[in-house]
C-alpha cells in the first residue's frame, strides 16, 4: 500500500533549527525502516500555478495561493504493509503548532482496472 502524507502549514514561516533536525531524523528513520519513497518541499506557491475548469474553459491562475489552513508545503511518500502502519509513521512526524497533517492512501492505473468500479476506490 502506498500513502502520501501531506504537510500544510503558513509556507511564510520558516521553521526553527529543531524542527529541520527532527526532520532530518524523522526521515532517516523512515529510510532505515524500508517505507520511505520520498520526502520533498515544495517551493512558494507564489511559484505555482492553478489550472482549473469553469463552464467548459480551462482557468489558470498563478501563485500566491492563501489557504485557511495554508498551503501543502511538502509531503512523503511511503510503501507500508498497512493504513494502521501508515497512521502510525504519520503520528511520529514532528509538527509546529501551525502545522497539519493529511495522509492519503494513493492509488494508480492498475486499480482501476479492478472488477470492483471506481466508486469503490472513493469510500
Amino acid at each position: 500500500m502506498r500513502f502520501m502524507i501531506q504537510l500544510w502549514s503558513d509556507e511564510h514561516a520558516l521553521p526553527d533549527t529543531q524542527l529541520v533536525a527532527a526532520m532530518v531524523s524523522y526521515n532517516d528513520a523512515l529510510s532505515r525502516a524500508g517505507v520511505l519513497l520520498a520526502a520533498e518541499g515544495l517551493l512558494s506557491s507564489s511559484r505555482g500555478a492553478r489550472i482549473s475548469m469553469s463552464a467548459g474553459q480551462r482557468e489558470l491562475s498563478h501563485g500566491p495561493f492563501h489557504e485557511a489552513l495554508g498551503v501543502c508545503v511538502g509531503f512523503w511518500l511511503l510503501r507500508v504493509r498497512s493504513r494502521a502502519e501508515a497512521l502510525e509513521c504519520t503520528k511520529r512526524c514532528p509538527l509546529s503548532e501551525r502545522d497539519v497533517l493529511e495522509l492519503r492512501e494513493l492509488y494508480g492505473v492498475p486499480d482501476l482496472t479492478l472488477a470492483e468500479p471506481l466508486e469503490a476506490l472513493m469510500l
